[in-house]
This record gives C-alpha cells, sequence and structure tokens, in this order.
C-alpha cells in the first residue's frame, strides 16, 4: 500500500482518519496500523476506502508496483 497516495486522496477529498476508521468499523490503532503497513487493508475495507474517496482503482494506491516490490525484497 502506497501510504503517501492514500493519505493524499484523503486530503483531497476531505476524509480524516477519524472518519476512515469510523466509516471501516475498525479501532483508531487498527487504522494506523493499516496505514504505516504494519497490517492490510481487507479486501472489503478496500472497497468501503474505494466509495469513500472516489477511487475508480484500487491499484495506484492499494496495489502499487513499486511498494509492492520492495516489501518483496524485505521478505
Amino acid at each position: 500500500m502506497n501510504k503517501q497516495k492514500l493519505e493524499a486522496q484523503m486530503k483531497a477529498c476531505g476524509v480524516t482518519k477519524t472518519q476512515a476508521y469510523k466509516r471501516l468499523k475498525i479501532s483508531r490503532s487498527a487504522f494506523y496500523r493499516k496505514l504505516n503497513g504494519i497490517s492490510e487493508f481487507n479486501l472489503g475495507q478496500i472497497r468501503e476506502l474505494m466509495v469513500m474517496l472516489n477511487l475508480k482503482s484500487a491499484d495506484e494506491i492499494f496495489f502499487d508496483k513499486e511498494v509492492s516490490e520492495k516489501t518483496r525484497r524485505r521478505a
């Protein structure tokens, strides 16, 4: 996941982190773990974020090739 792109899209849409985690029905700490790459958003959460953020595709933020390759190298 590309944190910078997600946060930029949230800002562009006027969605706060508090609004996001409440709408996803997860705790604040769970949201921040996902945002910081400690855990991952599940498919339902990605779909809900796409609706909230007016995204046509999840690829650029949630399946960013550059980020995925960096994660793979660490493994």
